[in-house]
């Protein structure tokens, strides 16, 4: 309904999705100084390219965002997110990096791993706060950008679907 409300304006469903997209990343933003702000006076960063970690957030922000886009407009009724979060975030979370090092799971594993967006964004920001961490980041970027251009679009077409445009 609020979307309906909201394209009785001259925006679009792109406008839509873009502003939600948007909000999540400035959220992103947000959280990541925050945090940032809390570490560097314990020490807990190292170096000025942690300062990279607020445009990453905000990149990683858009991701997510517009992945979260995709599973809301697919979602059949609230209770459908309890899926979503058990079977999808709880694993992405298991299988990031987060906790412990990927080289630890097995090879079906890493597979799994490596198509996560979660582990690349974690490779990024570990490469970009440990001096140890000389990890190559094009890739991950890469694969960043590449998932939140496919979930945007992706959350357009559903959108556009769900409300009947």
């Amino acid at each position: 309904q609020t979307y309906a409300a909201i394209l009785a304006t001259p925006c679009s469903v792109a406008d839509i999705v873009a502003g939600d997209v948007l909000w999540a990343a400035s959220k992103s933003v947000l959280a990541v100084s925050l945090v940032l702000a809390l570490c560097v006076p314990f020490h807990l960063v190292h170096g000025t390219s942690s300062l990279l970690l607020v445009p990453v957030g905000f990149l990683v922000g858009l991701m997510f965002g517009a992945l979260g886009m995709v599973v809301t407009a697919r979602a059949p009724s609230y209770d459908f997110f309890n899926y979503y979060f058990s079977l999808v975030f709880s694993v992405m979370f298991l299988f990031s990096g987060v906790f412990f090092p990927l080289e630890s799971l097995p090879v079906w594993g890493q597979w799994i791993a490596w198509v996560m967006p979660l582990t690349h964004a974690v490779r990024v920001c570990r490469a970009l706060t440990t001096p140890a961490s000389g990890a190559p980041l094009a890739g991950s970027l890469l694969w960043i950008t590449a998932t939140t251009i496919l979930a945007f679009v992706t959350a357009e077409r559903l959108v556009r679907r769900r409300i009947q445009i």
